[in-house]
């Protein structure tokens, strides 16, 4: 399969070539984000209590006997579901997606401002919900309002994506072209015919080489020929909802567009790796020496209290991971996916990619337990020079991103008295109706 280049390929954008000082870079930042992530472990303990407190996952009770009465009342799950709706219909609604206000004083804009609502609209409702590997718009804004009232905040990734799909097509000369005689037809007008047939575009290289190959193979007096091509299939940015217990800042971080630096993780497969490295958006050198290396261990390193995949990744035992799995029924051994893919951090930080004494914003890739193997180190590739990154908090109560309170927070206490009360009186209930003393 040819290649195919990614918008955020290490060609199109400005990175630096493989040198000690980037590992340094990836060790020292990897050090940074573990310690973040150690002194979060209070924040982590309040997602899973929230998280049990909508489903209802409690201890076996047993007073004021074993076997009492321990039920839930879902007034936290019941809350979300009902505002999950209703914020949702102020996004996804007919008509206009959002209404442009132009600089005043340029005429320009103004007159170009409908237009671009319409386009904005298309894009989002039509363009956007068209994804074929991953959700729509309409579906991750839906997911991310859940994780938004459930956990009081929630960060959405903008990325942009390209995905071609393999076609292929056979072309009968005879039937397609009667009567032509090959010695008289010039390679345009081959061409030509070529173009009417698959919309092929001959400024690009890899649609050149099939179209060479088609006129080359016309010549030789083939009757049925073959053309293999890429179609692009999407062309357009993605919403990725982003759980907050994957995203890892500084300590100090007030707000996503003022951190030091941002941290995304996520799982990739090795098919993932070498896709990336075909379309130039990672080292292609740097994929297969991870590769090769986690051929050849057959046990990742181990760690106390974790259950371990063989990359060398821990998956803590009381995440809120291991919550949902066990809430689903899943072990996390029957994964196949936890088994066979790699942690991988990507990473927005400052650094001075260009020696000229500034710092820009960059974004590196790397996996978790090889860090100096990175994949890639590129300035941010979007001309609006902001972090990909965004939060979106449930309430401002504070200027951290990290303050706002969720749903099961603001009626913590709440639930917790309903259910205590209505657990007692089903207990009173029990001893009214099978007496243990008679008088």
């Amino acid at each position: 399969m040819p290649e195919i280049t990614s918008p955020e390929s290490t060609e199109l954008t400005k990175q630096v070539s493989s040198s000690p000082s980037v590992s340094g870079i990836t060790n020292r930042l990897l050090a940074e984000i573990h310690k973040s992530e150690a002194s979060r472990s209070t924040q982590k303990q309040n997602w899973e209590r929230w998280y049990k407190k909508r489903f209802g996952i409690r201890p076996p009770k047993n007073f004021p006997w074993p076997g009492c009465a321990n039920v839930h009342l879902p007034l936290v799950d019941k809350t979300i579901k009902k505002l999950v709706p209703l914020y949702t219909s102020l996004i996804d609604v007919p008509g206009k997606v959002a209404v442009f206000r132009p600089a005043p004083n340029n005429p320009k804009l103004v007159a170009s401002r409908g237009k671009a609502e319409i386009f904005f609209t298309h894009l989002v409702s039509d363009v956007m919900n068209s994804h074929p590997d991953a959700l729509g718009f309409s579906e991750s804004m839906g997911l991310g309002i859940d994780k938004h009232v459930e956990k009081g905040y929630v960060i959405v990734k903008t990325v942009w994506d390209v995905i071609y799909r393999r076609r292929s097509k056979f072309i009968n000369i005879k039937k397609r072209f009667p009567g032509v005689i090959r010695v008289e037809v010039t390679d345009q007008e081959i061409e030509d015919a070529l173009l009417s047939e698959i919309a092929l575009d001959p400024e690009d290289d890899q649609d050149r080489k099939a179209i060479n190959k088609f006129i080359s193979e016309f010549r030789e007096g083939k009757g049925i020929i073959e053309i293999r091509y890429n179609q692009k299939v999407y062309d357009a940015p993605r919403i990725v909802v982003r759980d907050p217990q994957d995203v890892v800042t500084p300590s100090d971080t007030t707000n996503l567009a003022s951190a030091r630096w941002i941290d995304d993780s996520f799982r990739m497969t090795a098919n993932d790796l070498r896709i990336a490295a075909r379309s130039k958006k990672f080292r292609r050198s740097a994929v297969d020496d991870f590769l090769s290396d986690r051929a050849s261990k057959k046990t990742g390193e181990s760690a106390k209290s974790t259950e371990t995949i063989n990359d060398g990744s821990q998956v803590p035992q009381t995440t809120l991971d291991s919550l949902k799995r066990e809430r689903e029924g899943i072990s996390a051994h029957d994964l196949d996916y936890l088994q066979n893919s790699y942690l991988t951090h990507e990473t927005g930080f400052y650094y001075d990619i260009d020696g000229d004494g500034i710092e820009e914003k960059c974004i590196v890739t790397f996996p978790d337990d090889r860090p100096d193997l990175w994949f890639r180190l590129i300035e941010l590739p979007y001309d609006h020079c902001e972090w990909p990154w965004t939060d979106i908090p449930f309430e401002l109560i504070d200027e951290r991103y990290t303050a706002s309170r969720g749903v099961p927070e603001h009626l913590d206490h709440l639930q917790t008295i309903l259910t205590a009360r209505h657990n007692f009186m089903l207990d009173s209930m029990t001893l009214m109706n099978a007496p243990v003393l008679k008088t």
